[in-house]
């Protein structure tokens, strides 16, 4: 059987072509309608006979060795489990000395267990463990007409069985699975389209690659030249470029967050009043405060040094001074495991907050949250935390990460956490200005430097206390908070377009290929017009110097 073939794909280059290919899942769908088609019969062989593949191919389960005859230093015979799945072939890092099931080149392997049930492999000669079977087709069915024709079912099995229990594949359920069988000439000629389209595919996806790359090293650079601008003028120059072109950090909203506070606590977000009561004022009313409670043996005295060595510039009119310098308290809790409390039921206990529990800016995962006994305040007063407290993570991969108690409810901590309280007398800072600081790449990247490096990372309180903090007047503190929230609520709706624009693509992706399969299936799609514009030329649209493969490339 010989006929024009169809190219499907080119329905999609059309008008809306940027818009599908901007698509996350764009190219994997494409991959998909391809071999979709291919085993519809669109790219020939649509009057061909469909079969069972049982009665085409033969089946060999593969089969575990003893654990004790396999080995990675080449002796015995090449050994494939799933886990050695390639790109196209299976990747050789195991051998047995005890080969019991075997695939030979010719087959196809497909994964029959696990979490990759149903994905496909072109066999070597190998020995194949349990999770593994050969498929191998008589002499009337080539080898990669079976491999791409058993895609859609095995995608199908694949999506099926994702978010759920193992998928298990046997024999009865290979013998069952239906295939169109053209002759081997037409097979050919139909492996030869699909492996044209996917070259397609993987040149489109290259090209994608190269742009998303080329974008976010534009919008990288452009943040790195805003937060380091050592003018006024040039970071204007910068801000403005960013406010310009804010379509560029759609895909970067996280980096322009960070970026946004990084400029506010270094003073570059607001202009400085030279009318606002001076730091000077503010360091002094502090200090009376602390002095006071020290009378009052509310609390200890602390002596931290000046700040000799800033880890970077700020305004004249600001001051470096210590964390220690503006609390009542810097503490840590403790296990209930070390202090021998059990944890209990939420009517039984009290609140006991975690690592876990600490997010950026506020609580988390407030619906696992833990109790332990009572008791447990009696044996750590100090760390029962108040409406307000500011909590940081000091262990972990979650170190640094800052948020407010904002519960009224009684709770305790474990020794993962601490509570920095301000003092509360004299309004001298501003609880969010301080929360934006110690959550900005700024404050990250000093706490990153200071942090011991045991095995695990973690802060001391000594290091939480002495920690450096860059102080503004009172006044512009409230400006920066205000403008930083303004700048954050900017970034949410740039998100909020990112999320609603990838949506719609999403969709129309999906009913244009919705469409392309049911004009297939009802035999509507027509041959190709030589008239029509060639999909390379439509490649075009996104990149230049087209290199046209002459091989297949990587299928993924």
């Amino acid at each position: 059987m010989s006929s024009q073939l169809p190219t499907p794909i080119s329905y999609l280059l059309s008008d809306h072509f940027d818009t599908l290919v901007e698509t996350p899942e764009a190219v994997v769908k494409l991959r998909h309608l391809v071999v979709e088609l291919a085993a519809r019969g669109v790219f020939g062989g649509a009057d061909a006979k469909s079969v069972l593949l049982g009665t085409e191919a033969q089946f060999v389960m593969g089969q575990a060795p003893p654990g004790t005859e396999c080995n990675t230093s080449g002796d015995g015979t090449i050994f494939v489990k799933a886990g050695e799945f390639g790109v196209l072939y299976p990747e050789i890092c195991c051998w047995t000395t005890k080969p019991l099931k075997f695939a030979k080149k010719g087959d196809v392997l497909i994964c029959v267990v696990g979490a990759t049930v149903g994905k496909l492999n072109l066999a070597i000669d190998s020995a194949i463990g349990r999770s593994v079977a050969a498929i191998r087709p008589s002499e009337r069915l080539d080898t990669r007409y079976l491999y791409y024709t058993l895609m859609p079912f095995t995608l199908r099995l694949r999506g099926a069985s994702r978010g759920s229990a193992q998928g298990v594949i046997g024999k009865e359920e290979l013998n069952a699975v239906k295939i169109l069988l053209p002759t081997l000439a037409e097979q050919r000629r139909i492996v030869a389209k699909v492996e044209e389209l996917l070259a397609l595919c993987d040149e489109l996806e290259a090209r994608q690659t190269t742009a998303r790359e080329h974008r976010t090293n534009l919008v990288r650079s452009t943040l790195d030249h805003l937060t380091t601008a050592q003018t006024e003028p040039e970071f204007r120059h910068h801000a403005a470029f960013v406010l310009q072109h804010s379509d560029l950090v759609l895909d970067s909203v996280s980096d322009l967050r960070q970026a946004i506070l990084s400029l506010a606590v270094q003073g570059h977000l607001v202009p400085q009043n030279l009318s606002d009561a001076p730091i000077s004022e503010i360091l002094e009313s502090i200090r009376a405060e602390r002095m006071r409670l020290e009378k009052l043996d509310i609390i200890r005295r602390e002596d931290l040094a000046e700040v000799d060595a800033p880890p970077f510039a700020i305004p004249k009119n600001w001051k470096w001074i210590r964390l220690g310098e503006l609390t009542e308290l810097i503490t840590k809790g403790s296990s209930p495991k070390w202090q021998g409390v059990s944890y209990v039921s939420k009517d039984e206990g009290v609140l006991f907050i975690t690592s876990e529990n600490v997010g950026n800016y506020r609580l988390r995962k407030l619906d696992e949250l833990k109790y332990v006994d009572k008791h447990f305040n009696e044996i750590e007063p100090r760390s029962i935390l108040r409406h307000g407290d500011i909590l940081m993570n000091l262990v972990g991969a979650s170190i640094g990460r800052t948020a407010i108690y904002d519960l009224h409810d009684v709770a305790n901590i474990n020794q993962a956490v601490a509570i920095i309280r301000l003092t509360k007398s004299t309004p001298n800072i501003c609880p969010v200005f301080l929360l934006h600081y110690l959550n900005s790449p700024s404050a990250i990247q000093i706490m990153m430097l200071s942090q011991v490096i045991t095995a695990q990372p973690n802060i001391s309180l000594t290091n939480a206390r002495e920690f450096p903090i860059p102080l503004p007047p009172l006044a512009e503190q409230q400006r920066i908070v205000a403008k930083v929230d303004e700048l954050l609520r900017w970034c949410d709706e740039l998100a909020a377009r990112l999320t609603a624009a990838q949506t719609t693509a999403e969709h129309l992706l999906d009913a244009t290929l919705h469409q392309i399969l049911d004009r297939a299936f009802a035999g509507q799609l027509v041959p190709q017009d030589p008239a029509d514009e060639p999909a390379e030329k439509l490649l075009e649209r996104i990149g230049s110097g087209r290199n046209n493969p002459s091989k297949p490339g990587k299928r993924k």
